[in-house]
């Protein structure tokens, strides 16, 4: 419910007043007003601590190359193993069947 601005007097002359019809009594009461800023000061230092952490993180993306080995070396190696497990004897399925004995081989037919 607003109230309504009805004319008013004071000696004689007309007064005019604008009505504020939604008060903000958050502004009024102490205790809020001392919880809010608290609240406020949390969620600013949590702000800063996600901004640090974001930069942290950019700083180490920007540096991962140095943390990695070199992609040379890794496909050097990952020739390597490939041939090792492809090619070496013994370690294919090839050859799997050398180091059985003539008895095995016979009961496996």
């Amino acid at each position: 419910m607003l109230i309504q601005n009805k004319d008013c007097y004071m000696m004689g002359q007309k007064l005019h007043f604008d009505l504020k019809s939604n008060v903000d009594h958050s502004d009024l009461d102490y205790d809020f007003f001392i919880n809010r800023a608290r609240n406020d000061s949390k969620l600013i230092d949590e702000i800063k601590r996600l901004r640090e952490a974001k930069e942290e993180l950019r700083n180490f993306e920007s540096e991962i190359d140095s943390h990695l080995p070199k992609s040379q070396k890794l496909k050097e190696f990952r020739e390597f193993s490939k041939n090792l497990i492809e090619n070496e004897e013994g370690l294919n399925r090839g050859s799997a069947s050398s180091t059985r004995t003539k008895d095995e081989e016979e009961r496996l037919r």
